[in-house]
């Protein structure tokens, strides 16, 4: 990256052009202390572009809307950014809670309490018959086993 402004001191905002790992350009304006600008420069050389990231994100979205449908998953309920948003986000906990309830079903305790098994998977129907966009949105960052138990409350 290259400063565009001949003489930017700790309190000016200069104007950088920064070559992603996408191999796009941008060109945009930084603030703050040189040693902050410095980094933030090198983080953003190592990441794609602003268009190429929505386009990736687009693309998972996609593909987990695809997915959720061929899996008979019900649609979303929300605004049409957080339905494609949340998703992604129920492809991905739905995976790992249905992950963690075979892991629990292959260990030889389980077998000797079916009622666990059965409230583990009753639990899982429920997290699949969710349909609030903002309910997904808003659990994104939990844990698979709390994500379960919160399906049913």
């Amino acid at each position: 990256a290259r400063p565009s402004a001949d003489r930017a001191t700790e309190d000016e905002m200069a104007k950088y052009t920064v070559i992603h790992n996408c191999e796009h350009e941008e060109h945009l304006e930084l603030f703050g202390p040189l040693k902050d600008r410095a980094y933030r420069l090198t983080q953003l050389r190592q990441r794609p572009c602003h268009d190429c990231q929505r386009t990736s994100h687009e693309g998972d979205n996609d593909e987990a809307r695809v997915l959720s449908h061929l899996d008979g998953l019900p649609v979303l309920s929300g605004t049409p950014g957080q339905t494609a948003w949340a998703e992604s986000i129920r492809r991905r906990l739905i995976t790992q809670a249905d992950a963690m309830i075979a892991a629990h079903a292959a260990d030889p305790r389980a077998q000797e309490e079916p009622s666990i098994m059965a409230m583990w998977n009753a639990r899982l129907e429920a997290l699949r018959r969710q349909t609030s966009a903002s309910w997904w949105i808003d659990t994104r960052g939990m844990s698979p086993q709390t994500v379960l138990t919160m399906a049913v409350s």
